[in-house]
């Protein structure tokens, strides 16, 4: 499980790469318009619409996050973690300018802290599915 949920964090990685100056995202007020687009996108990937989720992507990181790459990504995770059951947001940050909304995302497995990241534009720059916690340490 580690493996898939690293390889899921690389791509938040490749979404922040400025973090290790900035180590620690800044808490925002909550936006319900974000969330329902990370909720939206996530659930794109849930049904298999890799296409359309990709089309979501910001241009910057299509590279790494384009139909193909998803269509690989996905399947690994809930491999690991079951099927996606639900996702219920909790906090919002901002980093270097991009956007995060982090959801309890309820999978066969457990919950996990499911992270979608956004660009200026709302285009989505990075996600992951990581253990609880996992960004606090």
């Amino acid at each position: 499980m580690r493996r898939t949920l690293a390889f899921a964090a690389l791509l938040t990685a490749l979404a922040l790469p400025a973090a290790a100056q900035t180590p620690t995202p800044t808490p925002t007020d909550a936006d319900p318009d974000l969330e329902e687009l990370a909720i939206r996108w996530m659930n794109l990937l849930d049904a298999g619409h890799f296409d359309s989720a990709a089309a979501h992507v910001s241009p910057q990181v299509i590279a790494q996050m384009g139909e193909e790459q998803l269509t690989t990504l996905w399947p690994q995770i809930t491999v690991q973690v079951g099927e996606m059951q639900d996702l219920l947001p909790e906090r919002h940050s901002t980093l270097n300018g991009l956007h995060i909304v982090t959801m309890a995302g309820t999978f066969d497995a457990g919950v996990f802290d499911v992270n979608v990241v956004f660009d200026a534009e709302d285009r989505v720059m990075g996600f992951s599915v990581r253990p609880p916690g996992a960004l606090d340490d």
